[in-house]
């Protein structure tokens, strides 16, 4: 995230307040290791929690330093105070002081709508996509040019048919969002669609393209027997190709649940899981791409247009990361969004 400069004079408050709700922060902060700091973090010009940090470790920023309650009704966010640390170029120390504010955008209107009861999952997402284009719309303006796109439908029998040639169930939310919406786009990204569905080692080599002789390179047989007996039900189209995997349980590396994976053609190949070691099921592993997606996205927009940060208090406990610049008194604030390119990161599974 940019940083703003010193005290931000525009006026920006919450979007859509009244369908907000209270959340929880923590501030992660990512300080070089021997940096100190001393500030206070102050919601509407009150103080809610303090980062006091005599000499950073090198991992710091994996515990939060505050943990706060956000009002619903918040609309701005202060860090005041001073920080310490070695400018790698010169090698010579910098202190620094003041204060930096920026204006509050809550998600929460449109990132509830994948939540509430008595809908299905896929009639969720339908709702999500409206309401997150009109979010882009009023918010980020019409030069914002990435929409999520609804695709055609699918209908039972071609469900069927793509079940059949896995020869196991597609997860429930899936299927239920391609009988609504098919197979979503987020700009060049999006859903599987139905009939592309296949053993993930078919998909690599017919949607994604990779030549036979690229696959028996990169993979073992046993992960290629891996692919094969797993689907990709998202795809990334980037420098190389990315994908969410999944497979049904039971697995090895989640028992009795299903297993989702980032894999991609340029490594780091990641299990989603949650921060405390369990395995995501759909929803969350859905959650997980709409924020790497969207959100970090939004997020970016709105920081570097209106310096504004971007959360989304119907997630629960939002982390954010504090970072500061060694040039002069500069902090950033932003939220670690999920994602293939966020900070949140699992271990690979296998």
């Amino acid at each position: 995230m940019k940083p703003g400069s010193l005290v931000l004079a525009a006026t920006f408050v919450l979007a859509a307040a009244g369908a907000s709700r209270a959340a929880t922060l923590q501030i992660h902060p990512y300080l070089r290791e021997g940096d100190s700091a001393d500030l206070v973090v102050l919601v509407d010009g009150k103080e809610v929690c303090a980062v006091k940090i005599a000499k950073a470790a090198a991992d710091v920023h994996k515990k939060p330093a505050c943990r706060f309650e956000l009002p619903a009704s918040a609309s701005r966010l202060s860090v005041r105070g001073e920080y310490t640390g070695v400018r790698w170029s010169t090698n010579q120390r910098y202190r620094y002081q003041g204060e930096q504010s920026w204006p509050l955008v809550d998600f929460a209107p449109v990132g509830s709508r994948l939540t509430p009861a008595g809908k299905s999952y896929g009639e969720r997402v339908a709702d999500f996509l409206a309401a997150a284009n009109a979010f882009a719309g009023r918010q980020l303006g019409a030069n914002y040019v990435r929409s999520l796109e609804a695709g055609k439908p699918a209908d039972a029998a071609a469900i069927a048919a793509a079940e059949k040639r896995l020869g196991y169930a597609l997860p429930a939310e899936f299927v239920s969002i391609q009988r609504s919406v098919g197979a979503l786009r987020i700009g060049d990204h999006g859903l599987m669609a139905i009939e592309d569905v296949a053993d993930a080692d078919t998909q690599m080599r017919k949607v994604w393209g990779t030549p036979e002789d690229a696959m028996r390179e990169s993979y073992s047989d046993k992960a290629r027997a891996n692919l094969r007996a797993s689907t990709l039900l998202f795809t990334e189209v980037g420098d190389g190709y990315g994908g969410l995997r999944y497979r049904p349980a039971p697995t090895q590396a989640c028992g009795e649940q299903p297993f989702y994976q980032w894999i991609s053609q340029e490594g780091g190949d990641q299990a989603l899981r949650h921060e405390d070691g369990r395995c995501m099921d759909f929803a969350a592993a859905f959650r997980w791409l709409i924020e790497g997606f969207v959100l970090e996205d939004y997020a970016d927009e709105l920081a570097s247009e209106k310096g504004a940060v971007l959360i989304d208090s119907s997630a629960g406990v939002q982390p954010l990361a504090l970072d500061t610049s060694a040039e002069r008194f500069a902090v950033s604030l932003s939220v670690r969004w999920q994602g293939p390119n966020g900070l949140w990161r699992s271990p690979e599974a296998p």
